[in-house]
């Protein structure tokens, strides 16, 4: 149905154009991220929340993006997306997280986000996806 309004190559993630991490019992990452939406509908995504695991289904942490985040029609802007990060044993995210580029084919990411566009609405699910299949969404890179 959501289809109607939007293709999925309407929306396109450019790059991240900056971040800051700030860490404590949650670690918040604020990211602002470029994102063009060629659509003629504006897009609000929310209510994001994922569960990080290990090939044993061990849950690694969460992952949410809290309120509501706005893409305008017809246009390239740039985002804000606050992301927090709730690790389940902090020591072995880290470690985890410290070489990312090698742990990311073995973490999958399991959650859903809710996007709309007009006054249409559309619940994503997204099921022990490879973490860096999940992350390439966003930076464009295969």
């Amino acid at each position: 149905m959501l289809a109607s309004c939007i293709k999925e190559d309407d929306i396109k993630f450019h790059k991240l154009e900056d971040m800051s991490v700030s860490v404590g019992p949650t670690t918040v990452i604020n990211a602002v991220v470029s994102v063009e939406n060629s659509s003629r509908r504006n897009v609000r995504v929310s209510d994001a929340a994922f569960r990080v695991t290990d090939r044993e289904n061990n849950e690694i942490g969460t992952v949410t993006v809290p309120g509501q985040l706005r893409i305008p029609k017809r246009s390239t802007t740039s985002i804000a997306v606050p992301i927090r990060i709730r690790l389940s044993n902090p020591l072995l995210g880290l470690g985890l997280l410290s070489d990312m580029e090698k742990n990311a084919k073995r973490l999958y990411v399991t959650g859903d986000v809710v996007v709309r566009a007009g006054l249409l609405k559309k619940k994503i699910k997204i099921k022990d996806m490879p973490l860096s299949e999940f992350m390439s969404i966003f930076t464009g890179e295969k």
